[in-house]
C-alpha cells in the first residue's frame, strides 16, 4: 500500500474535465467515497482501460449558477492546472 501522500498527488493528466457520456458508459462505479453538496465522488474503473480513477459526479438538478458552485468550479479547475 503506498503512503497516503503518493495516494493523494494531483497530476493534471489524470483529470477529465469534460464528460459528454453517461458516467456508467465509461466507468464501473467501485465505492462511494465521500457526497456534498453538489453530486458524490466515487472509485470508479475505467471499463476500457481498467485504470481506476475518482470521479466526481455532480447533479445536474444542483448545478444551478450560484457563487458557491462557480467557487466548486475554480478549486476543480486548481487541481487541473
Amino acid at each position: 500500500m503506498l503512503p497516503t501522500s503518493e495516494l493523494l498527488k494531483v497530476k493534471p493528466g489524470n483529470f477529465r474535465v469534460e464528460c459528454t457520456s453517461r458516467i456508467s458508459d465509461i466507468y464501473q462505479p467501485l465505492q462511494l467515497i465521500g457526497k456534498d453538496s453538489y453530486g458524490e465522488i466515487r472509485k470508479v474503473r475505467n471499463k476500457y482501460t481498467n485504470a481506476i480513477r475518482a470521479v466526481k459526479i455532480i447533479s445536474k438538478s444542483k448545478c444551478q449558477m450560484t457563487k458557491n458552485f462557480a467557487d466548486e468550479i475554480s478549486i476543480l479547475q486548481e487541481l487541473v492546472s
